[in-house]
């Protein structure tokens, strides 16, 4: 056992070695989460390509949590019950049967469906079984959306396409391919470390050479008609990379550095001479993931992309700013000091015209778009993602910041991926909920401390896939539907199972925001995030919230959080110590 201990009541930290698994106990306190220490810097192995939860690391972890023996079996909301059947709450890998009154979209999947959680795998002890259950699921989805060839029917006559030795992850059921911004997203967000070979295969196959030979770049894969340079977000795969890197150790480290440099640093540099604007000091192009014209721009654009390319959207410059600080930050440690001056120099004029040209005072939050030279005003126009990373991007101000959460317009369940909507268009993103937005305004949350959002978002994701038995690519966001019937403008108008960034974004909300487990370069930082009307309700029945098996480089991490006693109004815990 090797035992540190820092000045009280900061921090206190005992850390039990047991061959390449760590248990980490964090006892939480009625605080401010705002004066939280985190746990340092972890040590891994090499973490080559091929660890993750099924790599030999020992025997399986089963700490279970302090809670009630009644637990939380069902979730009750306006559009049905979710309820739990398990038959052995005290095994170590429990079988679950869930089922849902909700009608279910495309009557996928079974109802009820049966979940058993996998030797190798994490699993989640919260005393709230139906949570516990929500996350084995989601972990078989990451199981099933583990394939060894993709399939569209755009590329080799829909033929499969191999994704490389370890495969790759589609994107999600009704989606059998690896798109850019859908990779990026979700490894960002929690596949990184499930499957560090298929991570990897999966953002390798969105870089490509010239035909010729040469100048490695990011794929612009889609947008709108994929067209580049009219869709300009494919530098979110550097959010991806960055993830992926502070994942791996060592010489598979140093390899995928390599090599993302260079396919970032090409974009940027393409990029310069064809879509930045000296004028304002940004970046051309479309919004990132809000793709289809006549949901967020203007209905005659279906027609006439000009001005799409001629705008200037919040979330795909924040996007560029992230690409640049990532390859400054990759190039420092290669020892290229030019190239981390040139791109950290363009890092920081971007950040400033991006607060010059998109912050709206009297509303209080970032414009989504400039639209076009013609009319080069910011719009009164706002979307959630770009809202999300200008606060963890560390763009907006505290102030800002917290002015940014409070004033965005919630409705629903959860909250709309822009605003306000468009009149007579069909739901998809206009009037659309989707889980891996709300997994990024969660960390949003977290940064902030804005606790009544975080408690929004947290529901938001634990209904969406209690009610439908999966974690579903988006819902109406008014009453957090996978099908609302509204005539012409009825929608979702596509809804897949098991999407993938949606996948990603329950683990998001479970690894990175409850348990704070967060991959830096030096290690892993545990700084988890709690809200008092979160443990007050969803996680009343326990004193303890327990994660076993974490996978982290060539080891697992358990991490106990030991709870302060129910009660109190609004707020989040600090951590009194590791």
């Amino acid at each position: 056992m090797a035992k540190l201990l820092l000045k009280a009541p900061l921090m206190r930290t005992r850390i039990w070695m047991a061959s390449a698994a760590s248990v980490f106990a964090v006892s939480c306190s009625s605080g401010s989460s705002s004066d939280s220490p985190d746990a340092g810097p972890g040590h891994g192995g090499d973490g080559g390509a091929g660890s993750g939860p099924d790599a030999e690391v020992g025997e399986t972890t089963c700490i279970t949590a302090d809670a009630d023996p009644s637990g939380t079996y069902s979730l009750l909301d306006a559009l049905g019950e979710a309820t739990l059947e398990l038959d052995d709450p005290d095994t170590c890998h429990r079988e679950y049967a869930l089922k849902t009154t909700q009608d279910l979209r495309h009557d996928k999947p079974d109802n009820p469906r049966r979940v058993k959680e996998a030797a190798g795998w994490p699993t989640a002890r919260t005393g709230n079984h139906l949570f516990d259950a929500l996350y084995a699921l989601t972990l078989e989805e990451v199981r099933e959306s583990s394939v060894d060839a993709i399939e569209d029917w755009g590329f080799n006559d829909g033929e499969p396409v191999s994704c490389g030795d370890g495969g790759c992850f589609e994107t999600g059921r009704l989606w059998n391919y690896v798109w850019t911004r859908d990779t990026a997203y979700a490894v960002d967000l929690g596949l990184a470390n499930m499957d560090l070979t298929r991570a990897d295969n999966s953002l390798d196959f969105k870089i490509s050479e010239r035909r010729g030979g040469g100048d490695l770049q990011i794929v612009q894969d889609t947008g709108t008609g994929g067209s580049y340079p009219v869709s300009t977000d494919r530098v979110s795969w550097a959010v991806g990379a960055w993830e992926l890197h502070n994942q791996l150790d060592g010489e598979a480290r140093e390899a995928f550095r390599d090599r993302a440099l260079e396919a970032i640093a090409n974009t940027l540099e393409h990029d310069r001479e064809v879509v930045y604007d000296p004028e304002d000091g940004l970046y051309t192009g479309e919004q990132s993931f809000l793709d289809w014209r006549e949901q967020s721009y203007a209905e005659w654009t279906a027609e006439n992309t000009v001005h799409i390319g001629m705008s200037k959207a919040l979330n795909t410059n924040l996007l560029h700013l992230r690409a640049m600080e990532v390859a400054a930050t990759f190039a420092d440690m290669e020892g290229d000091e030019d190239a981390e001056a040139r791109y950290a120099g363009w890092a920081d004029d971007l950040r400033d015209a991006i607060r010059d040209e998109f912050w709206l005072e009297d509303e209080g939050m970032y414009s989504t778009f400039k639209t076009t030279t013609l009319g080069p005003a910011p719009t009164r126009r706002f979307d959630l993602l770009g809202s999300a990373f200008a606060v963890m991007f560390g763009v907006a101000t505290d102030e800002q910041a917290a002015s940014i959460l409070s004033n965005y317009p919630h409705y629903g369940p959860g909250a709309p991926v822009h605003w306000p909507q468009q009149q007579q268009v069909p739901i998809y993103h206009n009037r659309g909920e989707w889980p891996f937005v709300t997994a990024y305004w969660l960390r949003a949350a977290k940064v902030a401390d804005n606790d009544a959002v975080a408690g929004r978002m947290v529901r938001a994701l634990v209904r969406g896939t209690a009610l439908n038995l999966s974690n579903m690519e988006l819902f109406d966001a008014r009453y957090g539907s996978p099908w609302r019937e509204d005539g012409d403008a009825s929608g979702p108008v596509t809804n897949s199972q098991r999407q993938l960034w949606s996948v990603a974004a329950f683990l998001s909300m479970v690894h990175h925001t409850i348990f704070g487990l967060e991959a830096e370069p030096e290690g892993l930082h545990i700084q988890p995030y709690l809200t008092r009307d979160l443990r007050n309700d969803l996680f009343a029945g326990t004193d303890t919230l327990v994660l076993n098996d974490y996978p982290y480089r060539d080891g697992r991490i358990s991490v106990v959080l030991h709870l302060p006693p129910t009660g109190g109004d609004g707020g989040s815990y600090a951590v009194d110590a590791i």
